[in-house]
């Protein structure tokens, strides 16, 4: 089987920031094809598969005629984590003219909700704080890429020196949350190729989303933590992430300490200006790197406000 009959595009991330519920609303558009599996991790775990391997995921696709088919995988994106430092490269080798979705959030945000994510499957310890964790992760002890899934410039730096900007549509989760969801798929699939009449929804149930408070991610460590190194784990991870969001329903969700949460701007900010560079706008949804130090009504960058202290 030829691999012009796989993916037309492929949504390449980022990890927490609304991949699952942007793909599934691909998925009842009437002239969009993804596979019934999400992720199909071709160019990271299963790249020894083989095209053929890849291609057959799209047979019912290329058998009904599909012209826009794709596929998300969150962590294709990450190329700067060593894992996944060979997936750009293997995507360049294996089609040159793909279309890429990105959708990004304030990485801070996104690392919170990365942290609740690994939390309530038992990879973090329930007997520290979040924010102890954090500090751990900000000196370089970020084994899951909790931290290094939110540094999109260096990620993206690297897909446009091996593919044209114009094949690449960056959305923000925070602006598709605001109730833009039904025209941001619209201006997407007219990016992709497809029909964008008639589309369908519904636009605002969301799936995958982290448990959000204190009692859901301590529930969720203390369900899972037991079996972190166990199989088991891979088997009844889902369920223990659903029991944990029950805790959700009795608590608030988390917020950052002020400090922790400007360390982490800190950390992100010299990522988010070259980001800012690649994209050509402004990122006002993220206001962690802007201030008006001034009161003037006019946002500067943040880092402004630091070299000026």
């Amino acid at each position: 089987m030829a691999h012009h009959e796989g993916p037309t595009f492929l949504i390449l991330g980022a990890q927490r920031s609304g991949t699952t519920w942007f793909a599934s609303m691909l998925t009842r558009q009437p002239n969009v094809f993804l596979p019934a599996c999400k992720e199909l991790h071709f160019f990271t775990r299963y790249y020894g598969n083989g095209r053929e391997w890849y291609d057959a995921q799209f047979a019912a696709a290329s058998a009904s005629g599909f012209s826009v088919r794709g596929e998300a995988t969150p962590n294709y994106l990450a190329v700067t984590h060593p894992e996944y430092a060979q997936v750009a490269d293997r995507i360049a080798g294996y089609r040159r003219d793909l279309r890429f979705v990105v959708l990004l959030r304030n990485p801070i945000d996104r690392a919170l909700s990365a942290f609740l994510h690994h939390a309530v499957r038992g990879r973090f310890s329930p007997l520290r704080g979040i924010e102890t964790h954090l500090s751990d992760l900000l000196q370089g002890r970020d084994r899951f890429g909790v931290l290094e899934f939110g540094r999109y410039g260096a990620h993206l730096a690297h897909y446009l020196r091996l593919f044209d900007r114009s094949q690449f549509h960056v959305l923000l989760y925070e602006e598709l949350a605001a109730g833009n969801a039904q025209s941001m798929l619209s201006e997407t699939l007219e990016f992709l190729g497809a029909q964008r009449t008639d589309v369908r929804g519904p636009f605002d149930k969301r799936v995958n989303v982290a448990p959000r408070s204190l009692h859901a991610a301590r529930l969720g460590c203390l369900l899972s933590f037991w079996m972190r190194n166990d199989p088991i784990r891979v088997r009844f991870g889902g369920m223990t992430a659903r029991l944990a969001r029950a805790g959700d329903i009795i608590d608030r969700p988390v917020s950052l300490d002020v400090e922790i949460r400007r360390q982490l701007a800190d950390y992100y900010y010299e990522d988010v200006c070259r980001l800012r560079g690649l994209l050509g706008r402004h990122l006002d949804a993220w206001s962690d790197f802007y201030s008006d130090p001034f009161g003037s009504g006019k946002e500067t960058p943040r880092g402004t406000q630091h070299l000026m202290r």
